[in-house]
């Protein structure tokens, strides 16, 4: 049994329309469904902020203790902000890095994802991101030679942008000392995922930088051609292109053996800081 109120209130009219068999009701304003008595939209899951540093590496070797791990975070892609070679030192990767040193103008530390490290975390900062790493080398070998690549990293949400990192690369069983932060995941504008031009049939991400990291990257790129630049991932490298030429764009592009899936969660990741 239906009954069916009509007000018209001006040009707009509204009308009512219950089911006496059922509790639910439709209210059509103007010719447009709305529907009441439901349940409300199901929000999504929120997604976990990427953290994300573009480093240059001043040293690499490979990483022969024990199986590769998974990577932790994002799936293992490998980056290619700029075209990437080999200038003599293998690309390799590597789980976690130390090394410390001031970050340049215009680099800001990511929102951390915990109230406060804990000692495992400043055990490990005070190890793998002691400013020494880039400066003595004895140092760095030390701590190359004692870093674990086959465990779940303790720097995963607490890297210090500011500081020179020791980390691993999975994807290449690499170890690597990189320089202090050049840009992070606060100097992007967007990221996108995007079918991979080589015809490799994967995909990509692609990032905007914000005008002023495109200016830094530019400088940074000029300056830096021939050398190796890591794209680090909540504290894993993912990929360590050689810069073959100034990207002057303000873009880079993170490649690697991405499904369409893994590269839409790790631009989400990227957009969600």
């Amino acid at each position: 049994m239906m009954h069916a109120v009509r007000v018209s209130r001006g040009i707009a009219s509204v009308v009512l329309v219950c089911l006496t068999a059922l509790v639910a009701c439709q209210r059509t304003v103007a010719g447009h469904g709305v529907p009441t008595g439901t349940a409300p939209a199901r929000t999504e899951s929120p997604v976990e902020p990427v953290r994300l540093e573009f480093r240059k590496v001043l040293t690499t070797e490979p990483d022969t203790g024990g199986p590769a791990p998974a990577p932790s975070g994002a799936p293992a892609p490998s980056g290619n902000p700029a075209p990437s070679g080999n200038p003599g030192t293998p690309a390799s990767s590597g789980t976690t890095g130390r090394s410390t040193q001031s970050a340049p103008a215009g680099t800001r530390s990511p929102t951390r994802s915990s109230p406060a490290p804990g000692p495992e975390v400043e055990e490990a900062r005070a190890i793998r991101q002691n400013p020494a790493v880039i400066d003595i080398p004895v140092v760095a070998e030390s701590v190359l030679d004692g870093l674990d690549c086959s465990g779940p990293d303790p720097l995963r949400h607490w890297v210090e942008p500011a500081l020179p990192l020791v980390t691993c690369e999975p994807a290449e069983r690499a170890k690597h000392v990189l320089f202090p932060a050049v840009l992070t995941g606060t100097d992007i504008r967007r990221a996108r995922a995007e079918p991979d031009q080589s015809g490799t049939g994967g995909w990509v991400v692609t990032i905007d930088f914000t005008d002023p990291a495109a200016r830094i990257w530019a400088d940074f790129t000029s300056q830096n051609v021939e050398a190796r630049v890591a794209i680090v991932v909540d504290a894993q490298v993912v990929s360590a292109p050689t810069i073959q030429e100034a990207i002057l764009g303000g873009t880079a592009v993170i490649t690697g053996r991405f499904t369409r899936d893994q590269a839409e969660r790790l631009a989400a990741r990227i957009g969600s800081r």
